[in-house]
């Protein structure tokens, strides 16, 4: 009994002790909270996945069908475009759907987007895509869209960087997919994870020192020092992808054209987002600058392209101004955007459709 009753005591003190520390966390990083991933939620907001011949797509609803009768415009990309901690409504494209169709476009526009998918994932999505669906004679390609992201451009696909993770067992992968869907669901838990990934991470010394930690997955994009030699050759890769996908889409009678998704670094240089830039990227490291490097490989190709980060930064330093600031990115996240930068992501792509 004497047992029993140490540990019901030590229990107890534990479990007063993490509730407080949960109510203190709650109280000092309620930007944490909701940070839910599951087979159905993202980021605390319910997902529906659909299929479209063979890929999975975001749906609406359960059962939904892409219509036949609307020449298709299809985007090919990553989790952006795959939603992640939006409602379907909310998507950048979903919202881009609605605004060509008031403009009387007669298009229906689908996602077909991977969790990590870069360019090596998305070229072989692209063209597999293109000869499953053009083989449909009911379905017609409109348009090809790419979101590039600027973590696109590295050594391997998002595969081979799951296959080389030291991490990489059932066990780890089990606890991973646990913690998202449950231990998240505190507060505190998901602020203690949010500052043990800044501690396993060099943040500071020389762009050398750093290795791939002074740029994390942009190392390659921007050719940071250290990778500036491959880095050039992984752009020379990307530029022959870009160019096979254009061929292939002329042939189709297509459209091919590229949407750049902006980072939260594009947008806010007053460093107004919490936790800006936690992981201290050193963007003084880089030998490329990307976006003018894509632009020239796209006017080579003709290849129309869709910047929206300058209509962000202007949306977003007039909230500023006005005092009424609007997190256009989530929580610690340099990449994903909210619904607010997905409104005026929308609207850019829609003004210049036929331009």
């Amino acid at each position: 009994m004497k047992i029993l009753r140490i540990i019901f005591i030590n229990l107890l003190v534990f479990i007063s002790l993490f509730g407080i520390l949960e109510i203190f966390a709650r109280y000092a990083f309620p930007e944490f909270k909701g940070h839910i991933f599951s087979e159905s939620k993202s980021m605390n907001v319910t997902y529906i996945d659909g299929s479209f011949y063979g890929y999975q797509i975001r749906s609406p609803s359960t059962g939904f069908e892409v219509s036949v009768d609307k020449p298709l415009v299809l985007i090919f990309g990553d989790s952006i475009s795959g939603g992640v901690g939006t409602a379907y409504e909310d998507i950048w494209w979903h919202r881009l759907d609605r605004l060509l169709n008031v403009k009387g476009e007669n298009v229906q526009v689908i996602s077909i987007s991977g969790y990590g998918n870069n360019m090596g994932d998305s070229t072989a999505n692209i063209i597999s895509a293109i000869n499953k669906i053009s083989a449909d004679k009911e379905l017609k390609i409109a348009r090809i869209i790419y979101q590039f992201n600027y973590n696109d451009i590295m050594p391997y696909t998002s595969a081979d960087l799951e296959a080389s993770t030291p991490l990489n067992t059932d066990f780890f992968g089990k606890f991973a997919k646990w913690r998202y869907a449950h231990a998240n669901k505190s507060v505190f838990l998901r602020t203690m994870q949010h500052y043990a990934g800044i501690l396993v991470r060099d943040t500071s010394g020389t762009c050398e020192d750093r290795e791939w930690h002074a740029l994390g997955p942009y190392t390659w994009t921007f050719g940071s020092k250290l990778y500036a030699e491959e880095s050039m050759e992984y752009w020379r890769q990307f530029e022959e992808n870009l160019a096979t996908i254009d061929q292939i889409t002329q042939e189709l009678g297509a459209k091919f054209e590229i949407f750049i998704s902006p980072i939260l670094y594009d947008i806010d240089d007053e460093k107004k987002h919490l936790h800006y830039n936690h992981l201290n990227y050193d963007f003084s490291c880089a030998t490329i600058a990307p976006k003018e490097r894509l632009l020239d490989i796209a006017n080579k190709m003709n290849i129309h392209i869709y910047d929206p980060a300058p209509e962000l930064k202007r949306s977003f330093e007039a909230r500023i101004q006005e005092d009424n600031f609007e997190p256009y990115f989530f929580t610690a996240d340099d990449n994903h955007f909210t619904p607010v930068a997905a409104a005026y992501i929308a609207e850019v792509i829609a003004k210049e459709w036929n331009d």
